[in-house]
């Protein structure tokens, strides 16, 4: 399931980023032929008396401007990214994203909505039906089975459902940055880095992320630490450790769910109810957990996932011009 942090990432067009060195197209065998860099995506290859660089535009970097992953989100069995160029990539079983330009995608049980950069909602279910989110400008989404809530520039929350019907918002407070909301419950991180809940009991201290699944809640506290409510008993050799990000995979029917979370060394660990064999080595910035397979985000920009892949939601596609993504199908199918 996505993930809530208290600042979330957004990408910005505008000053080229620091030149970077161009790689060069042709096979060493052909040496008669002069070896010509490749400057993707408007990269301005700035010549050989420069050492063969690339003047790489905003939202790329790498030796050849490549554009990188930002931030996951999982659900069943359905996955989508968000790239540095501001548009999202999804597989699995579920459709094409729409076009356009993001800052924020969240896959749930049911429904996808992303936000766009100017601030809108787009929302889709996994059939690929276009849904109708309220109107405004929104920082944060969120969505479970049956409703969505979303934080706006005000920073109240409204919550509707499937069918787009506004509902009374569980939480009429204001100064919300971010919302997570389960089968019977919400809860928003505030600006000042306390949370308030309704449906569910409300964690105490500062926090930086929270993450939600139908049944089960968790924050991660400005110390590292990790707190949690629910259905699910993740243990306390969990909750007393270090994490950088942490990320409850989704419960369908009241069913206990599993986490995910990157250590302090950008390790992953997984545990909880079905975790899927053996997690991807390597140095990680972000996981998504979802119901039958994770997926973590590499320091690199590339995208790692495993578990079930009966419906492809565990192999990442691998576009040309993006830093490669990757998948590991270590306890898959």
């Amino acid at each position: 399931m996505s993930l809530v942090a208290c600042g979330e990432k957004e990408t910005t067009r505008g000053a080229r980023g620091a030149p970077t060195r161009a790689g060069p197209t042709n096979s060493a065998a052909d040496a008669a032929t002069p070896l010509t860099p490749v400057c993707q995506h408007g990269g301005a290859y700035l010549g050989d008396d420069a050492g063969s660089l690339c003047d790489c535009p905003a939202g790329t970097r790498g030796e050849h401007c490549e554009i990188y992953t930002l931030a996951l989100s999982a659900g069943i069995s359905y996955t989508c990214a968000l790239q540095s160029d501001e548009a999202l990539t999804c597989w699995g079983d579920g459709p094409p994203p729409p076009p356009g330009a993001f800052k924020s995608v969240f896959v749930g049980v049911q429904t996808v909505c992303a936000i766009r950069t100017d601030g809108t909602l787009s929302c889709w279910d996994h059939a690929g039906a276009a849904l109708t989110p309220p109107g405004g400008q929104f920082l944060s989404v969120a969505t479970a089975f049956g409703s969505s809530c979303a934080v706006t520039l005000a920073g109240n929350i409204v919550c509707w459902g499937v069918d787009g019907t506004l509902r009374s918002s569980p939480l009429p407070d204001s100064d919300f940055v971010s919302v997570v909301t389960g089968g019977s419950f919400t809860c928003g991180l505030k600006s000042d880095a306390t949370v308030t809940c309704n449906g569910i009991a409300t964690l105490s201290g500062q926090f930086t992320q929270l993450s939600a699944s139908e049944t089960d809640l968790c924050g991660l506290k400005i110390d590292g630490t990790m707190v949690c409510e629910g259905a699910t008993y993740f243990g306390p050799e969990k909750t007393n450790s270090i994490f950088k990000w942490i990320s409850v995979g989704l419960s369908v029917a009241g069913g206990a769910s599993h986490l995910c979370a990157v250590n302090p060394d950008g390790s992953l660990g997984c545990w909880g109810a079905s975790v899927f064999g053996p997690q991807p080595s390597g140095v990680f910035t972000a996981v998504a957990a979802g119901l039958s397979h994770d997926c973590a985000l590499a320091e690199a920009g590339s995208i790692v996932c495993w578990g079930g892949n009966d419906s492809g939601e565990s192999t990442p596609p691998k576009q040309p011009g993006r830093i490669a993504d990757q998948s590991n199908d270590a306890g898959g199918h």
